[in-house]
C-alpha cells in the first residue's frame, strides 16, 4: 500500500492495521533473487476492475495474477505467491502458460489436478510430493 499525499483523485483504501492507514493499495510482482520491482496492479475497485484483462473469465484473484506474470508466460519460471493469489484455478492457468506456481492453496475442495514443476501448500498435508494440487 502506498501512503496517499493528497494530490490525485485515487482509488483510496483505508486499513487501520497499516503503519499509514489511508493509501493506494496495488498487487505487485518483484524477482526473488534480484528484489528488483517488476510491474503493479493497482486495485481501483469492483467497477474498474471488472474492466480488466483477464477478470471476466477468471475473477479477481486469478485475473490480477496473470495480469502481474503475463510477459513470463512460456518461459517456465516459478512465480512464488502468497495466499491471497492461492487458488486452483489460478495454478491450472498458469500451468496452461507453462509458468509455474508455488502458493498456499485453501482447504474445502475435492479433485486432484496435475500441475508438473508447480507445488501448493495444502492445509494439513504440506507440499505434496507428486508435485500435484489437491482441491
Amino acid at each position: 500500500m502506498l501512503t496517499w499525499s493528497g494530490a490525485s483523485q485515487a482509488h483510496l483504501f483505508y486499513i487501520p492495521r497499516k503503519p499509514h492507514p489511508l493509501g493506494i493499495q496495488l498487487k505487485t510482482i518483484c524477482d526473488g533473487v534480484s528484489g528488483v520491482f517488476l510491474g503493479f496492479d493497482p486495485v481501483e475497485g469492483a467497477e474498474q476492475d471488472a474492466k480488466k484483462e483477464f477478470y471476466s473469465d477468471f475473477g479477481s484473484t486469478t485475473a490480477t495474477t496473470l495480469r502481474l506474470a503475463k510477459r513470463w508466460f512460456g518461459s517456465r519460471r516459478v512465480v512464488v505467491a502468497d495466499s491471497w493469489f492461492g487458488s486452483l484455478k489460478t495454478c491450472e492457468e498458469l500451468r496452461d502458460a507453462d509458468t509455474h506456481l508455488y502458493t498456499w492453496v485453501e482447504r474445502g475442495t475435492v479433485r486432484v489436478v496435475s500441475c508438473p514443476g508447480t507445488q501448493c501448500n495444502v492445509p494439513g498435508q504440506g507440499l505434496n510430493p507428486d508435485h500435484s494440487i489437491q482441491k
